[in-house]
């Protein structure tokens, strides 16, 4: 029986003065092992300019599944500032998990946010 693709996407707003990047994991790290880390890859999918949003694209089959596979049943989104990769490079931002602020997600907060989260600098 086939199964379809899960329709709702998760927008990433940026209301901050800089740009950002950001990352969707299912624990605490970064990494993810279907992710591609190119630093051309996080520029063009990963990238959200001052006053935009950008969808997150590697979303999976299913939201539900994926979420309740995160450790404690909460999906994980890292904000990192682009003074950080400026500081340090992506390799050393992505594997030392450096970031601005986390998020941890589950499907009634993504419902309760209409599928869109807004990041504010502090």
């Amino acid at each position: 029986m086939d199964r379809a693709i899960d329709s709702r996407n998760l927008k990433i707003y940026n209301k901050s003065n800089s740009v950002i990047y950001f990352f969707v994991s299912k624990n605490d790290a970064f990494t993810n092992p279907y992710q591609n880390y190119s630093e051309k890859v996080l520029n063009d999918n990963n990238r959200v300019k001052q006053d935009t949003f950008a969808y997150f694209i590697d979303k999976p089959i299913n939201w539900e599944e994926f979420i309740k596979d995160c450790m404690d049943g909460k999906m994980r989104l890292f904000i990192v500032a682009k003074d950080s990769i400026d500081k340090y490079g992506f390799k050393e931002v992505i594997s030392n998990s450096i970031f601005t602020q986390k998020y941890l997600i589950d499907i009634d907060y993504l419902n309760k946010k209409s599928w869109s989260i807004v990041y504010k600098e502090r």
